[in-house]
């Protein structure tokens, strides 16, 4: 990984503001997709819907 001191871009912050992405953390909880109840993380990107049992979440949303 370059070092930021000598990296020809201006650092994270502005690497993620050209892009647009969030620096914000994830919930621990999201909304399912299939009913919008609550559904707590059991994994990394594994969630629990009581209705609906385990979902994960897809980059291609």
């Amino acid at each position: 990984m370059p070092d930021e001191r000598t990296s020809p871009s201006a650092g994270w912050r502005t690497v993620y503001g050209e892009m647009g992405a969030s620096t914000d953390y994830e919930a621990d909880t999201l909304d399912c997709p299939d009913c919008g109840d609550d559904s707590p993380r059991v994994r990394k990107a594994t969630f629990w819907c009581p209705n609906h049992g385990a979902w994960t979440v897809s980059a291609s949303g």
